[in-house]
């Protein structure tokens, strides 16, 4: 009834919920149930509220795309953690940077390993990303549904995907 009587403890619990959950070390397992909780926590608060508060660098880009890419969209038991990284990739989507200075550093990397295929902008990997969640039938599609309205309107992406 008083959800506001967390506020003064949210800050210390997201961050250790999201440091569980993004830990390359953590179980599988593990890594749901920080987003599980993530997910209640934003349930209680709203969204809003929780992605305000959710780190959001420039350097957490790749990892929550990454995150999110190794998740299966037909898995119903993990819905929650779709969820969570879908909200994190929108308030990271919203950081003003270039998206193609961000790509240009990616293929100086790749080009000196000789990749034979090279990998898609980010933008399109974005947009892909988010696009194949709209057509799922838990709630992650409500957060691919905001990521893709706050994303196309980022004012290096309307152009490209939205014309003049």
């Amino acid at each position: 009834e008083q959800p506001h009587l967390l506020d003064p403890h949210l800050e210390k619990m997201l961050t250790q919920l999201m440091a569980l959950g993004t830990a390359a070390s953590s179980e599988e397992y593990l890594r749901h149930q920080a987003f599980k909780y993530l997910y209640q926590l934003t349930k209680v608060r709203g969204h809003k509220l929780i992605v305000r508060l959710l780190s959001h660098e420039v350097a957490d880009l790749e990892p929550a795309l990454a995150l999110l890419n190794a998740q299966n969209p037909r898995d119903y038991e993990t819905w929650e953690t779709r969820y969570m990284l879908l909200l994190w990739l929108n308030i990271i989507a919203l950081i003003p940077f270039d998206m193609k200075l961000f790509d240009g550093q990616r293929e100086t990397a790749s080009s000196s390993s000789a990749a034979p295929k090279a990998p898609l902008p980010i933008m399109e990997r974005i947009l892909n990303m988010a696009k194949q969640y709209l057509s799922v039938t838990d709630k992650s599609r409500d957060a691919a549904a905001l990521l893709i309205a706050k994303f196309i309107s980022r004012p290096d992406v309307r152009p490209l995907h939205l014309g003049h």
